[in-house]
Formats: structure tokens, sequence, C-alpha cells
């Protein structure tokens, strides 16, 4: 059982798929509210408050009209559940699940440089981080247009794009 932040409503939540639907606890036949994971932005929270200990927030959307629902638990093990089924049902992924991230190399611009090793492999990458919240749009697409000619270049002299990450930030 969660609850969400604003007025600290109680619902029975049930992930389907790529969807999460949330229901009153009295009601499990209809849901109240449902959103679809695809591209929500899954992150842990760990509280000090007594009685809200744990949680969990999904972001969805886009930078510009970025919703957001934290849902609460007393148990950490429940936090970690939830995290890993909202995950999977986002089709999430974090760089941290696949890369080590080691010594800064660079600072520029847009973001920072840094050694990494692939946790798989053991090979080593750089991993390049941008930050997105208060970058003009504009720059925001160059930077997307970089991650679009990056991916297709293939030179010897050109670092090649291994793969990208985004989260709400």
């Amino acid at each position: 059982m969660c609850t969400k932040n604003e007025n600290l409503k109680e619902y029975k939540i049930r992930i389907i798929g790529s969807d999460i639907f949330f229901y009153k606890p009295s009601n499990m036949n209809e849901h109240k509210i449902m959103h679809c994971l695809i591209g929500a932005f899954i992150t842990k929270i760990d509280l000090q408050e007594e009685d809200k200990k744990y949680a969990v927030k999904i972001s969805i959307g886009n930078q510009a009209k970025l919703k957001s629902r934290i849902l609460y638990f007393k148990e950490r093990e429940d936090q970690e559940d939830w995290y890993k089924s909202l995950k999977h049902g986002s089709g999430y992924q974090s760089v941290e699940d696949y890369y080590r991230q080691e010594q800064e190399l660079s600072r520029g611009k847009f973001g920072i440089v840094y050694l990494g090793t692939q946790k798989a492999t053991g090979q080593k990458v750089a991993i390049k981080m941008i930050k997105k919240v208060g970058i003009d749009p504009m720059e925001l697409e160059a930077q997307r247009n970089e991650i679009d000619i990056l991916k297709m270049c293939q030179h010897p002299f050109i670092c090649q794009m291994i793969e990208t990450f985004e989260n709400a930030d």
C-alpha cells in the first residue's frame, strides 16, 4: 500500500505491463488514476520522517511539463520492490546500472566528462553527464543533435557513441 504526496491520499496500486493504476483501498474494481510509465523517470528517496521513511518518485513528462507522484513506504524492502517494478514497467535504465563512474576528465559548457568502466566487460569509456536543468531549450536541442550525429559517426579519431541514458535532471 502506498500513498500520494499531495494530501497523502491512500491508494492500492497495481502495475499492469507499462501502466500503473491507482485504486481506492475500498474498491479494487474501479481505478481512480492511471499513468503510462513508458519514459517515466523513477528515483528512490530516503526520508527522515518517522511515518514516511522511504519513497519512490515517479516523474512523467518533459522538462517543460513534468508531473511527479511520490509513493511512500514504511519498509526499505517495499521501496526496493516497487522501485524495481516501476523501473521495469517504464523501460527506465540508469547509467549506474551498467557503468562505474570514476574520476573527472574534463568540464565544458554543457557538462562533465568522467572516466568510466563498463561493469559487464571492464571496458574503459568516457561518460559525459549533462545537466538539463536550467539549459535553454535550444541548447538542449543542440545536445540531442550532437547525440544523433555521434550515433551515426564511425571514425578512428572520434569517440564512438555506445549508448545514452536520460533521467529527469
